[in-house]
């Protein structure tokens, strides 16, 4: 395992070990597992063997918890409802992204519409002028 500069450093794994986590945020793994069932935001992965796996967005969550449990001395009863709010305003902003993307995509298909209508008027412009030739 290469070691870190910073213990508050996240590396570019996939998943981390609860004794990495333990290292990276501080939070002891006792705490780690009373977490995962007070705050649903906190879902640790489990793997065949039974240890328990975390990502990098779940560092965030524990961070952010701790964060909220110490500093600013939230009682219990307020962190996990500040957890929620946290992970809800990362919900709408990927909502947002993603109407964002919806709408781009749906501009694009416009366009190409457009285009193609545009094309079909003026093969259409050009047919009708040469029918005003004959006719004349």
């Amino acid at each position: 395992m290469p070691t870190r500069k910073n213990k508050n450093q996240i590396g570019n794994k996939r998943y981390y070990q609860v004794r990495e986590v333990v290292t990276i945020t501080g939070v002891n793994d006792s705490t780690l597992r009373n977490w995962e069932t007070r705050y649903p935001e906190l879902k640790g992965i489990k793997r065949i063997n039974g240890r328990r796996h975390y990502t990098d967005s779940d560092i965030d969550v524990i961070r952010k918890i701790s964060y909220l449990r110490n500093r600013i001395d939230v009682e219990d009863v307020d962190a996990p409802q500040a957890a929620s709010k946290a992970t809800q305003r990362r919900q709408n902003q990927t909502s947002t992204v993603q109407e964002s993307e919806k709408t781009e995509s749906q501009l694009s298909v416009s366009v190409r519409e457009l285009k193609r209508a545009s094309t079909e008027l003026r093969e259409l412009k050009g047919l009708l002028q040469e029918l005003i030739k004959q006719l004349s």
